[in-house]
């Protein structure tokens, strides 16, 4: 980063090499807040290949989802500045929380020497947080079926969480409305035979296999 690289749309143009980002596509999808890690481990995992350069900003409202759009904006007071990186743990049920990216921005360069930016972001909306990705490339047939296949990628991996599998989790209001949930995970106490208390007909031998105990 230069001096004069304060700005999020200073580090775009560069990558784009290219002064009229408006000449950008994007592509985005929202998902619940509770993917937030796996969304962004699936994100790093997927880049990795292409060296990326992964970048902080600032967000000014965080009721508001921010979009690439804004991050290109050069003018005005809603320019959107470039900060250190921000994390925050996300208990995921183990002994070691989840380090999670407040917003993240990865500057990647796809085959071909096609540059492509991928982008992640939280918000507060009135149905509970939520987490934003983004893809965004120059206006062409590559740049395209890349943002396709990387959004297709991440929605379906994201429904088999790998984190929160086999974990007991239960989704919680923060606000007089009940409409901000945020999800909590539970360690439950390993349970043993002698600790179940059911008829002997049930824990028969037919029945009993059916059972799973800790």
């Amino acid at each position: 980063m230069t001096e004069s690289d304060r700005f999020v749309w200073q580090k775009l143009g560069c990558h784009f090499k290219t002064n009229d980002l408006a000449v950008l596509v994007s592509s985005r999808r929202q998902f619940t807040a509770h993917l937030l890690a796996d969304l962004q481990t699936i994100i790093e995992d997927l880049v990795a290949p292409w060296s990326p350069e992964l970048l902080g900003f600032h967000q000014w409202n965080e009721y508001l989802p921010m979009k690439l759009s804004d991050l290109t904006t050069s003018e005005g007071k809603p320019v959107v500045q470039l900060t250190p990186l921000q994390h925050q743990d996300i208990d995921i049920g183990e002994d070691e929380p989840y380090a999670s990216i407040n917003n993240g921005l990865w500057l990647i360069t796809i085959d071909g020497g096609m540059p492509a930016v991928v982008m992640l972001s939280k918000f507060n909306a009135r149905g509970g947080p939520k987490v934003q990705v983004e893809i965004g490339h120059l206006p062409n047939q590559v740049g395209h079926d890349f943002a396709s296949g990387f959004l297709r990628t991440i929605q379906t991996q994201g429904k088999s969480s790998r984190y929160y599998r086999n974990k007991a989790v239960s989704f919680e209001s923060t606000d007089f409305e009940g409409t901000n949930e945020t999800m909590r995970v539970h360690k439950l106490p390993a349970v043993s035979r002698d600790d179940v208390v059911l008829s002997k007909a049930t824990m028969g031998p037919t029945r009993h296999a059916r059972l799973r105990f800790c």
